[in-house]
């Protein structure tokens, strides 16, 4: 069966891009810098982005398409949880994803100690699995109405968002990247993509409880770094004609511009920006990265795709 031809994808892709306009009319109007739209940015991601970069992250940790089945459903609920106020009702309905998390998450890493190859390429796409129980736990919790350490409710959704994105989607396509890209640089890009989403949320919380600075300008240097050097690494492999140039190349420019925001809001305590709140980032580096993300996963998929065409032929 065709990566890309099966008819499991094909209904996935309709079934997501139908619900995602549907939680989109409901919320309508929109205005970006409004929690509203950051739900929007958040449902797309279990809608359409995540199955189609588990499919397409294959080569990293091999997702069975039979699953695929499952995922529309766990993340249907989980867009409707994110439509009602937080209750016991919206927390159950997010549960589905988490439970479908945990057994990804669980498989990931069995296979990764089972096959006992540990390549830093399948390193980023076993990570990537923990990091999307992660963002998956910190849904369950924004919709149950529970703010673990004492965080804003805002904090909390956003956190979910960071792991769902920075955390699995980044690293799975950074993961693959680095199947093909020779450079000496690949094991620092790897290595940052890897620790940079923990180190995001350590820092934040050491600063929430009134420590240093400091360490969440370290954290975010290193996660906009990691993102910056996954960036490259798509601008070179689409520039040497190794696979999807388009979608590649201008993904690659909006992770760039999304790291950027990143790294200057990380920097805030030393170089304070007043425009830089963080209405205005989930507003501007919100779908900037959620924009990067998209691209960079159907660039992934098409390749994955053209591999398997070629390897039939």
């Amino acid at each position: 069966m065709s990566i890309t031809g099966g008819k499991g994808l094909q209904m996935t892709i309709a079934f997501g891009m139908l619900a995602l306009g549907g939680v989109t009319g409901w919320l309508w109007p929109l205005s970006l810098n409004s929690l509203d739209w950051v739900q929007v940015i958040f449902t797309s991601a279990p809608l359409l982005w995540i199955p189609l970069a588990a499919v397409a992250g294959r080569p990293l940790v091999s997702v069975p398409l039979r699953l695929l089945r499952f995922f529309f459903p766990a993340a249907l609920l989980l867009a409707f949880a994110f439509l009602l106020p937080p209750t016991q009702a919206a927390g159950l309905c997010t549960f589905p994803w988490l439970l479908l998390s945990l057994w990804l998450t669980f498989r990931a890493v069995v296979v990764l100690f089972q096959k006992s190859e540990y390549s830093l390429p399948r390193i980023c796409g076993t990570a990537a699995y923990l990091f999307l129980l992660i963002g998956a736990v910190w849904a369950t919790a924004d919709r149950l109405g529970i703010q673990f350490f004492g965080f804003d409710p805002v904090i909390g959704l956003l956190t979910a968002v960071h792991f769902h994105f920075a955390g699995f989607l980044l690293l799975l396509v950074t993961g693959l990247a680095l199947l093909r890209w020779r450079s000496p640089l690949a094991p620092l890009v790897g290595w940052m993509a890897v620790l940079g989403p923990p180190l995001v949320a350590v820092g934040i919380l050491i600063t929430h409880f009134e420590g240093p600075p400091v360490a969440e300008l370290i954290a975010a240097t290193v996660m906009a770094l990691g993102g910056v050097g996954s960036a490259v690494c798509h601008f070179q492999l689409a520039w040497q004609g190794k696979g999807q140039g388009a979608c590649w190349m201008t993904g690659a420019v909006f992770l760039l511009g999304g790291m950027m925001l990143a790294l200057l809001y990380g920097w805030r305590s030393v170089l304070p920006i007043p425009l830089l709140s963080i209405p205005w980032m989930y507003a501007v580096h919100g779908s900037i990265n959620a924009g990067a993300m998209a691209l960079l996963v159907v660039g992934w998929l098409n390749a994955s795709a053209d591999g398997h065409r070629a390897g039939m032929a």
